[in-house]
């Protein structure tokens, strides 16, 4: 078995070498030593404890062969004799062989090994001569191989990596080789290899790192696989932490409440004592904690647990009192054994707080006086109201009150009062309508089941008229001097008449007076001042009326007119004066149709002398449009304001004659031209 091993080693050696691409593994003959074929390199086989090729040195398979085959066709020739390659385990003499078929066909001789010139023929062109089963005789220069693979390509083995090498000038697959270590066989031919396996999570490397909190260390094997090679568990308060590859168990991050140091500190909530200390480790952590009873303090690394706190200041004893709000308050000993405040309760309705400390409790109120015949209900003092008396928290109390509908009124014995019809005089006489002596309509009718009386003042104008039962409001003649229609009218000169329609459709009648110096016109039926007709501003120069003259100036009404006085601006006060107004006739004063007689001139320009007209007799102030005359005498000379001279001018008549009383028709009129002077008429329309 040594023989052996060394002999595997040899071959696999070279096969390694020729595996690298060094050089072509051509193994030579009878320099590997053997104990069966298997110990040789693919293609070669064991004679004599050597490897040969087959047919070198007359090697021939130490296995038991078979009978001898039939020589291959030499080139274009026959078949050879039925030669073949002697069987047992050393070399023997080839069979003699038949001739060639062909003549570029070769004799199989039968010589002594390796062949020679006795060996199997070999055809012109490359024919074989076979052996039988039990092995290959080669000829000569003229065998050819199927190649098995590519050179240098590798595949994977059921033994390991097999590659591929030249046996005797033909490729073929070598002896597998087992993968080194802990690599394995990988991939397909033609690029299979000896590879390492997946480095275990967390490793790329040698280090250590965090594996499902356990701190693991990898390491490099004589391959360069990266190998696992030890795990350890961190303790529960020592987890671990940091990257590859420098991870490991460390503390973890200190409470917050510790203050990076050991000691005692009160809590957030300071209800507890924490206790900080360091572990087995070296960390810091919370070592114990303890509820205080009443509350921790002192100072960050001492703290402990304090003492009773002080009482409020109303719980001097364990007792009730009453607070500001009105709640019941109670004063006791808590878990702890500390007086303290132990309930605030609001007094359910309707108690509420009353008694001083310690007996203070929530009681009833003062029961109401309309609940003083106990529960049940009872009339209100207005009549109308069924208060319901009831126990609320045992106290005796008013729990509703109900207006009664209308017209009915609250009637029975207390406790059992309730909403009944009321009896009513003004409905003695049973259901309709009738007038009152006030002039109102009483109307009895049933409403909510009752009989009730209503009263209407008949409004809009109306009046209460007929006999009961069907006494009804109706509307009166118009009122006021109206007709059948509503609108405006002047009731007179100074006052006018608003005739309208009431909401219940009635026509009445409403007269008001015009302001001082207003009348009623005709044409919008409403008050207003006179506007003026000649010359009512001041024409800035001035002319003389002569003493027993009546003189004057026409004027022009374009419209019906009603004349309601006379205007005259004179320079300075003088004498009497009358004025008049007169029909035009051929371009001359005629009759008499107005006047203002016996007036005296007291004003001086700017302010204006102004006369109410009287109509002249038999005649109306209410005159036809046309040319009038405005005439004017006066007692005394006169100087009133006129136009300039050399300014527009005007027909200008005089007539002489006395001042007063005014003549009701002129005569003997003369005319002159002359600028105007400031006389006008005040008018409405």
């Amino acid at each position: 078995m040594a023989r052996r091993a060394a002999a595997v080693w040899s071959w696999a050696a070279l096969l390694a070498v020729a595996a690298s691409g060094c050089f072509d593994p051509t193994f030579p003959d009878a320099k590997i030593a053997c104990q069966t074929t298997r110990d040789c390199p693919s293609g070669l086989f064991c004679s004599s404890g050597l490897c040969y090729h087959p047919g070198a040195g007359g090697a021939a398979s130490d296995e038991p062969g078979g009978p001898g085959g039939t020589a291959g066709m030499g080139g274009h020739g026959g078949a050879a004799g039925a030669g073949g390659v002697a069987s047992g385990g050393h070399p023997g003499l080839a069979g003699s062989g038949g001739a060639a078929g062909h003549p570029n066909g070769g004799a199989a001789g039968g010589g002594p090994p390796p062949g020679g010139a006795g060996g199997p023929a070999s055809g012109g062109a490359g024919g074989l001569a076979s052996g039988g089963a039990g092995g290959l005789a080669s000829g000569g220069a003229g065998g050819s191989c199927q190649a098995a693979c590519t050179l240098g390509a590798a595949r994977c083995g059921s033994a390991g990596l097999e590659t591929c090498v030249s046996v005797g000038g033909c490729p073929t697959w070598g002896t597998a080789v087992a993968c080194s270590g802990r690599k394995t066989c990988q991939g397909s031919a033609p690029s299979a290899a000896c590879v390492c396996p997946a480095p275990p999570a967390g490793c790329t490397g040698a280090g250590t790192a965090c594996v499902g909190g356990a701190l693991v260390t990898c390491a490099a094997d004589g391959d360069g696989c990266v190998v696992q090679s030890g795990s350890t568990a961190c303790a529960a308060n020592e987890p671990c932490g940091g990257a590859f590859p420098k991870a490991a168990c460390t503390c973890p991050a200190a409470p917050a409440v510790c203050n990076g140091k050991a000691g005692t500190f009160c809590d957030g909530s300071s209800t507890q004592v924490v206790t900080c200390a360091l572990d087995a480790a070296q960390c810091l952590v919370i070592a114990a904690s303890a509820t205080c009873a009443h509350g921790c303090s002192g100072a960050a690394g001492s703290a402990t647990c304090g003492s009773c706190p002080a009482p409020p200041s109303e719980c001097a004893a364990a007792g009730m009192l009453c607070t500001s709000g009105g709640d019941l308050e109670t004063c006791g000993l808590d878990s702890s054994g500390c007086l303290t405040k132990t309930a605030v309760e609001a007094c359910a309705a309707p108690t509420s707080c009353g008694g001083a400390f310690p007996g203070a409790s929530c009681a009833c109120p003062a029961v109401p006086s309309v609940c003083a015949a106990g529960a049940g209900t009872t009339c209100a003092s207005d009549g109308i109201t069924v208060v319901t008396c009831g126990m609320v928290s045992g106290c005796l109390v008013q729990t509703a009150a109900n207006t009664c509908a209308s017209p009915q009124v609250c009637g029975g014995n207390a406790t059992v009062a309730g909403c009944t019809c009321p009896a009513v005089a003004a409905c003695q006489a049973g259901a309709g309508s009738y007038c009152d002596g006030g002039g109102n309509l009483i109307t009895c009718a049933t409403a909510g089941g009752c009989l009730a009386a209503s009263s209407n003042g008949c409004g809009g104008g109306q009046v209460c008229g007929g006999s009961f039962p069907s006494a009804a409001c109706s509307c009166p003649a118009p009122t006021g001097g109206c007709g059948s229609s509503p609108g405006t009218s002047c009731a007179g000169d100074t006052a006018v008449r608003t005739c309208s329609t009431t909401a219940a459709g009635c026509i009445q009648g409403q007269t008001s007076n015009c302001a001082s110096g207003q009348y009623c016109w005709t044409s919008t039926a409403k008050c207003a001042a006179p506007t003026t007709a000649g010359y009512a501003s001041d024409l800035g120069a001035t002319a003389s009326l002569a003493s027993g003259y009546l003189s004057g100036e026409p004027v022009t009404m374009a419209g019906a007119f009603t004349l309601r006085g006379f205007g005259l601006i004179a320079n300075a006060a003088s004498g009497g004066v009358s004025v008049g107004l007169y029909t035009d006739l051929n371009g001359l004063p005629s009759k008499l149709v107005a006047k203002a007689q016996d007036q005296s001139v007291i004003l001086a320009a700017p302010n204006k002398n102004e006369y109410p007209a009287s109509p002249a007799a038999g005649g109306s102030l209410t005159l036809p449009a046309g040319t009038y005359w405005i005439m004017a005498g006066c007692e005394t000379s006169t100087t009133v304001r006129a136009g300039a001279t050399g300014g527009a001018t005007l027909t200008f008549a005089v007539v002489a004659g006395a001042w007063s009383p005014l003549p009701a028709t002129l005569s003997g009129v003369g005319t002159l031209t002359r600028t105007p002077i400031n006389l006008y008429l005040l008018i409405t329309q």
